[in-house]
């Protein structure tokens, strides 16, 4: 359904409700009006819609890359359990990951993400520790190392927007980690 064909059928439903939603006929002008109270739930109601909308569309913008764009532009692959997930702040999370399986980059047996809220990012928050992920990490821009007082260092890194391809590990499939190529075990 179209958000103009569901936003029509809630006015529809609103003017069959005819006086529980206070739609008072004008006599003198014909023509119908809603009360204060009538119009503000539609408007709350419209904009939920518009909200909701709004985030499924950002979501949606997020999906669509292939595999080997996610292989060749994260410096990190790995699988492992969330051990720790600590919230520095409203914006910062520090997420620790016990790793299993690498397949690409540098990676020892624990690895921190620093993982910074904003519309698009990936977030951990709220999994149980002990969940999965096949984690594409990359390295921390200038600005999100400054963000996590990591000026001095290189080896800092996150899930990019959108997740860059990590998902929950039981999500993913065998096709998939055979694409991956071969894994090894954590330095």
């Amino acid at each position: 359904m179209t958000i103009r064909a569901g936003v029509k059928r809630f006015g529809d439903r609103l003017e069959a409700l005819g006086s529980s939603a206070r739609v008072q006929s004008a006599a003198a002008t014909g023509e119908r009006r809603m009360t204060s109270r009538t119009r503000t739930f539609g408007v709350a109601v419209l904009a939920l819609v518009s909200l909701t909308t709004s985030a499924s569309t950002a979501a949606a913008e997020c999906v669509g890359f292939r595999l080997d764009h996610y292989k060749k532009h994260a410096d990190l692959i790995f699988s492992g359990a969330i051990r720790e997930l600590r919230d520095l702040d409203w914006r910062r999370t520090l997420v620790t990951f016990e790793v299993d399986r690498v397949w690409k980059g540098n990676v020892g047996k624990r690895v921190v993400l620093h993982q910074v809220l904003s519309i698009d990012s990936f977030r951990f928050v709220g999994t149980p520790p002990g969940k999965e992920y096949l984690v594409f990490a990359s390295r921390l821009e200038p600005a999100q190392r400054a963000l996590f007082e990591l000026t001095a260092r290189s080896d800092a890194f996150s899930v990019p927007i959108c997740g860059g391809g990590t998902r929950a590990l039981p999500e993913v499939d065998q096709d998939t980690l055979r694409k991956l190529g071969r894994a090894r075990n954590p330095r």
